[in-house]
């Protein structure tokens, strides 16, 4: 589809692209989003095609590597929070009562909510991505989230992290930079 005819609104970064999500609208205008919307030409809105089919990586696709970061971010913080606070909360207990007061009192937790809210904007950004990129482009970035969980759990968790393992991410970082390859 064709969004040349799509009236331009203030980017983060020129020049415009009319090719992003309207997650990109909503980010950079807020509440003006919906002058943007509703000036879309008619005819663009009549033809029944919705649907878009990102393009191979291309120059200027800046913001969807800023996605697929901020992807793969998100995703970091949601494991090493995550991991942090059950670590606090300690054992899952044995009994029903107990673990409806555990699950409770981690629902409530800030830094859970906190977690679920980054779970929430890493789909988001994850689906930005999308609208930049072509599947199987963008998944294999997830897997610097398997590296960087790796790589954190040692100092922040006391985790041991052994040889093997650090091969196996140096691999997986070589993978992505000859996958990536245009």
């Amino acid at each position: 589809m064709d969004y040349s005819d799509y009236p331009e609104y203030p980017q983060l970064f020129p020049p415009f692209e009319h090719e992003v999500s309207i997650l990109d609208l909503i980010l950079n205008t807020g509440p003006r989003a919906r002058r943007y919307i509703k000036s879309f030409p008619r005819a663009a809105l009549s033809t029944g095609r919705t649907e878009h089919r990102p393009e191979a990586p291309r120059p200027g696709t800046t913001m969807g590597y800023v996605y697929l970061i901020a992807t793969v971010l998100l995703t970091v913080y949601g494991q090493l929070a995550f991991k942090w606070r059950i670590d606090e909360a300690g054992a899952f207990p044995p009994e029903t009562g107990e673990r409806l007061e555990y699950l409770a009192r981690l629902a409530v937790n800030p830094w859970m909510v906190s977690v679920a809210l980054s779970v929430l904007a890493a789909a988001l950004a994850w689906g930005a991505a999308l609208t930049r990129f072509e599947l199987n482009f963008a998944y294999p970035f997830m897997s610097l989230s398997f590296v960087l969980v790796l790589l954190l759990s040692g100092p922040l968790f006391n985790e041991s992290v052994t040889v093997a393992q650090l091969v196996g991410a140096m691999l997986i970082v070589a993978g992505l930079i000859v996958g990536s390859q245009s």
